[in-house]
C-alpha cells in the first residue's frame, strides 16, 4: 500500500488529520479511524470527515485488494449527528466498549472526543 501517496489524497495529514493512533501510517495499516479537520475549533455544525482504510491482515487475506487502498469507513457528520447515532444505541455500545460518552454536545470541547466517540460508535454500528 502506498502510504504516501494516501495521505496526499486525505490532504495536508501532518497538519489536518489525527486518526486513533498517534501515528497515521499505522492507522492506515490497521485500519484505525481517523478524523479531518484535526486543527480547527470544535463547533457543534462543522462538518467532520471520518474515515479508515481496509487494514493490512484483511489485504493479506484477499490479494486481489493488494495495491488498492480502499476506504472501509467514509462518512461526514457533525457533532449533532454522532450524538444521534450514539443515542439510539448507547446501552449497546457502552457495553461493548466499555465507555459512557455524554449525550450533551457541548461536553465535546476538542477533536479528540469527538474521535473517541465516532471510534466506539463505528465498529458497534457503523457511522451511518
Amino acid at each position: 500500500m502506498n502510504i504516501t501517496k494516501i495521505l496526499r489524497e486525505i490532504g495536508e495529514a501532518k497538519k489536518d488529520v489525527i486518526g486513533q493512533d498517534v501515528s497515521l501510517k499505522t492507522c492506515i495499516n490497521e485500519g484505525y479511524l481517523m478524523i479531518n479537520q484535526a486543527n480547527e475549533p470544535v463547533t457543534l455544525d462543522r462538518q467532520y470527515r471520518f474515515f479508515s482504510f481496509t487494514p493490512d491482515y484483511i489485504i493479506e487475506e484477499n490479494p486481489h485488494l493488494l495495491n488498492k487502498p480502499e476506504l472501509m469507513t467514509d462518512e461526514t457528520l457533525n457533532i449533532g449527528e454522532l450524538l444521534g447515532i450514539y443515542s439510539l444505541h448507547k446501552k449497546g455500545i457502552d457495553g461493548c466498549c466499555d465507555c459512557n460518552h455524554s449525550l450533551n454536545a457541548e461536553d465535546y470541547t476538542n477533536v479528540y472526543q469527538i474521535l473517541s466517540l465516532a471510534g466506539d460508535i463505528d465498529p458497534y454500528c457503523g457511522l451511518r
